[in-house]
């Protein structure tokens, strides 16, 4: 029983993304074969491909980690599990306030205040990296969203 709550524990995330990912595919294949479709389609199997070799490497390295737990097998309270999984936690809230904040403030500036403070976080500390490497990821996504694919990204209050 604990190696099933293991194993669904490592698989949640994977199997979620999964699901929406299908969701997604399925939901677009109505759409028609307009030509639009098919760079998100390329996307989508992509992403398929990468989710499913993730996924066999959770079940290798669950495999490994559960040997190696049976080895060590201490107890941990809730804040230390909170403590050990604090980047995955931060990571996973700021992009769900980056999808809500998206619609409400404009893509721009959401993704330039989001790869700020993400980067920020993650350990990019100088000004003289953060700025210019924010400033270049804005400057790539206009050019293949908004230039090449001319897509119309959420605009908000503040565009």
């Amino acid at each position: 029983m604990d190696k099933a709550v293991f194993y669904l524990k490592k698989l949640g995330f994977l199997i979620l993304c999964t699901a929406f990912l299908a969701g997604y595919y399925f939901s677009s294949a109505g759409v028609g074969r307009a030509k639009a479709l098919l760079y998100p389609r390329f996307i989508m199997i992509l992403f398929g491909i990468i989710l499913i070799w993730n996924i066999a490497g959770v079940f290798k390295d669950a495999a490994k980690e559960l040997s190696e737990k049976k080895q060590t097998d201490k107890t941990t309270g809730f804040l230390e599990s909170i403590r050990k999984n604090e980047k995955a936690i931060v990571i996973f809230l700021s992009a769900a306030a980056f999808v809500f904040l998206g619609r409400v403030v404009g893509f721009w500036v959401t993704t330039l205040v989001y790869i700020l403070m993400l980067s920020y976080y993650l350990g990019v500390r100088k000004l003289r990296y953060l700025i210019p490497q924010s400033l270049i990821i804005i400057a790539v996504l206009y050019a293949v969203f908004g230039l090449w694919l001319k897509l119309s990204l959420p605009k908000g209050l503040l565009l």
